[in-house]
């Protein structure tokens, strides 16, 4: 029994495992990490969502005050109970109104809003890295999460687990994995910063 049968060398044996490469599943952050090492900065995204912000927030204000929004709810104090859902919801179409007219142009041509633009971050499609399609940034990245954000008192904390993804090792927050986006760096239009 000393001379060794194919079987027991592992040559022509049917139950050998498979020496062939096994992938994990497949997870694209992970993959387009390793592929695509230049992810947005976290400073930076926050550096253009303020930079974004002060831009909407001085678009929006003439609605707000029309609305009359800000002294009901701090009259008030609950705008989930007090204020006709109707009333509520006519400044989010606004808002998303105004984020298109504001955005529209740089979101088609670059996959950036003024702010991203600025910093030198842009939305990239998470699989190819190409800047992400206009249609996939406003119905898979912006319109999900803005309706969610409406239902009053849910839509706060859905918006801040949302936003708390992006302390994930590859810096997505909950908008990116609905759209299946995230932020890679690109060239600045004036501003380079790094946090």
């Amino acid at each position: 029994m000393t001379a060794e049968t194919p079987i027991e060398t592992g040559i022509n044996n049917p139950y050998q495992a498979p020496k062939s490469k096994v992938y994990p599943d497949f997870n694209h952050s992970t993959i387009s990490m390793q592929k695509h090492p230049d992810l947005g900065e976290r400073g930076s995204r926050l550096l253009a969502v303020i930079i974004d912000s002060i831009i909407y927030i001085l678009a929006i204000i003439p609605i707000w005050l029309s609305f009359d929004i800000v002294t009901k709810t701090m009259d008030i104090g609950d705008l989930a109970i007090n204020i006709p859902y109707s009333t509520y919801i006519a400044p989010h179409i606004y808002n998303f109104v105004m984020y298109l007219l504001i955005n529209g142009y740089l979101l088609n041509k670059y996959g950036q809003t003024i702010g991203k633009r600025l910093i030198g971050i842009y939305i990239a499609d998470v699989r190819t890295g190409e800047k992400a399609s206009m249609q996939t940034i406003i119905f898979k990245r912006v319109l999900p999460i803005s309706l969610i954000i409406a239902i009053p008192v849910f839509g706060l904390v859905i918006s801040i687990i949302d936003v708390l993804l992006i302390f994930r090792k590859d810096k997505r927050c909950g908008h990116d994995f609905i759209a299946g986006t995230q932020i890679r760096k690109s060239t600045s239009l004036f501003i380079e910063y790094k946090l």
